[in-house]
């Protein structure tokens, strides 16, 4: 295998849409990161992100979010209220709102608005309250629709059930395999620094194998999310490389393995995220088709790519010219037979199609940590290309020039992983 591959998982995002009726809005309420306010609302949709309302909003604007909206504003106002009389900080809760309807809103939702976004809730400081209300009742918990919010740990990090899968593929080699384990033991320590937030971990290439205490887990199984970071760097921290590479990258047992672990040991309500750790495109994914058949379907969700397209000719149509594993591939000066030159259909049209697939589920996210090595040569722009088609969203996938420079994502990964 010739790259290495980190991918997150996570699923957060929104879309626009004219304001819609209430009975229309209680059917949505089983959707997370869902707001709704006067001349539209935002919902969740998969590759998108949640977006904070307009600050020009004016203070008397209508909640369209549920006929309860305004009774839940007062309690909220209340509640500020008896706060202040005690002269104890006020929680972001309170207030915050950002002149929008947040009724159903998430941490992780509300932090994207601007009146939260220095919340303590948001890793930030309680702003100052402006135009207490003076009128009181006595609050009583809002009601949560069908998806209770995800609860808030500690610092104002959203738990979660995290999955971390790290590539033990041939290309990584000694050096950059100390690079991963010890970003790894990182990662997982700097997450459970937080009440509250579970984590799996895996190695990957032919096969996807449970990182943890006794080694329990047969090879391409699930295993459980644990809060004790030491089940896994204890073993991960004396793992040889020597004795678990292999020249296959399979990214689509990866997602089979994080799916199966998410349904069948992740919390009822948590949100779930896959971090992809890798330095590869697909190869020799399980169940990847190399026939027409398979190819028609990967186009199905990716778009048209023939296959028998050489890019290097000119002699392409448009879609295909613009089609991702088109452009991920043309490697140096290839031409028509090569997999180099063509849209592949067992290794970029099968890794990207399955991770399309992983990417509808609800309320997940992937991450992906995609690591230049030697071998990429003068490939690395369509590398680039293709890993960040397999992260949740353009802003999910980060690049790292180096294994050497893995360390340095940490707190960006953690920090994420709260939102």
């Amino acid at each position: 295998m010739l790259a290495v591959t980190v991918v997150v998982f996570s699923v957060a995002s929104s879309a626009s849409a004219p304001t819609s009726s209430c009975s229309e809005q209680e059917n949505k309420k089983s959707r997370s990161l869902l707001q709704v306010h006067s001349g539209g609302e935002i919902e969740n949709e998969a590759n998108s992100s949640v977006q904070g309302g307009d600050e020009s909003s004016a203070d008397t604007e209508t909640c369209a979010c549920d006929l309860v909206a305004k009774q839940i504003r007062k309690q909220k106002e209340a509640a500020f209220v008896q706060a202040m009389s005690v002269a104890s900080p006020p929680s972001c809760e309170l207030y915050c709102v950002d002149k929008k309807c947040d009724c159903m809103i998430p941490w992780s939702g509300r932090c994207n608005l601007n009146s939260c976004k220095a919340c303590p809730e948001c890793n930030g400081q309680t702003p100052a309250p402006t135009n207490a209300p003076t009128n009181g009742v006595t609050p009583t918990p809002a009601p949560t629709g069908g998806n209770p919010n995800p609860t808030p740990a500690p610092g104002g990090c959203v738990v979660k059930d995290v999955l971390i899968a790290i590539d033990a593929s041939n290309s990584v080699q000694d050096a950059g395999w100390a690079s991963e384990r010890a970003f790894a033991i990182q990662l997982i320590n700097g997450l459970l620094q937080h009440s509250g937030m579970k984590v799996s971990a895996f190695w990957f290439n032919a096969d996807v194998k449970c990182i943890e205490r006794n080694n329990n887990c047969p090879v391409n199984t699930p295993t459980d999310f644990h809060s004790d970071p030491t089940v896994m760097t204890d073993v991960l921290g004396t793992l040889s490389y020597q004795s678990i590479k292999d020249s296959s990258t399979d990214h689509p047992q990866v997602y089979e393995v994080a799916e199966n672990a998410m349904n069948q040991y992740g919390r009822a309500g948590v949100p779930k995220q896959l971090i992809l750790i890798t330095d590869g495109e697909t190869h020799n994914g399980k169940d990847c088709g190399s026939g027409a058949g398979a190819h028609s379907l990967y186009e199905s969700v990716l778009g048209r790519c023939d296959a028998t397209c050489d890019r290097n000719t000119g002699d392409c149509d448009a879609a295909t010219q613009n089609n991702v594993c088109l452009t991920s591939q043309g490697k140096g000066n290839c031409v028509f037979p090569d997999q180099c030159a063509q849209c592949h259909t067992s290794t970029c049209m099968c890794g990207v199609y399955m991770a399309k697939g992983f990417q509808r589920l609800p309320n997940t996210n992937t991450q992906v940590v995609g690591i230049a090595n030697g071998f990429h040569g003068n490939e690395l722009a369509q590398f680039k290309k293709m890993m960040t088609q397999m992260a949740s969203t353009p802003g999910d996938f980060h690049f790292v020039p180096d294994f050497a420079q893995l360390s340095a994502l940490v707190s960006a990964l953690v920090n994420q992983a709260c939102l």
